[in-house]
């Protein structure tokens, strides 16, 4: 065709559910207990995908950030009531 036309994609807004994270059962984990989250959740309210980009931009972690090593475990289980 002579002419194309243009596609378009766009983002409106972001939900997130906070989910509360308790004592889970993964093998993987060989050192410690293993954490997992709930089924329940709060659903949070919808904010705008720029105004999110914008506000998380220099938050992001990484990988290796996002993993937590025993004591860090530990500490959130027993900030969750468990012995």
């Amino acid at each position: 065709p002579s002419h194309q036309r243009k596609r378009r994609i766009r983002f409106g807004t972001v939900l997130f559910r906070d989910y509360d994270i308790i004592l889970g059962d993964h093998p993987c984990c060989s050192y410690g207990p293993p954490l997992t989250i709930d089924w329940d959740y709060h659903q949070c309210e919808p904010i705008d995908v720029d105004a999110y980009e914008f506000e998380n931009a220099l938050s992001r972690r990484t990988r290796r950030e996002m993993r937590f090593n025993y004591y860090q475990r530990k500490k959130l289980l027993s900030g969750a009531g468990f012995t």
